[in-house]
């Protein structure tokens, strides 16, 4: 959803050069596609940050299941071993 957002926004800078140039002339650019490249910079900053949040996200919840999991496999471990086989699944 965050990189609809950036492109639809830099689609609509691009297509209105006097927004963009009002934008520009707001933060101190001269040259208008200049501007255009710092507001997307600005996005795709924004779009590393939250990638950079949901990988780091991730790998907790990662962590947290391989714990989890270790802890099964030592519960069901006896349960092999007096049965002979596999559990059922």
């Amino acid at each position: 959803m965050l990189w609809l957002a950036t492109g639809l926004t830099l689609v609509v800078l691009a297509a209105w050069p006097a927004l963009l140039a009002r934008i520009s002339s707001a933060l101190g650019i001269i040259s208008p596609p200049n501007a255009l490249f710092v507001v997307a910079l600005g996005f795709f900053l924004a779009v590393m940050l939250h990638f950079s949040l949901v990988i780091s996200r991730l790998s907790e919840h990662t962590s947290r299941l391989a714990q989890r999991l270790a802890l099964l496999e030592e519960r069901v471990g006896p349960m092999k071993r007096d049965d002979g086989g596999e559990p059922p699944e």
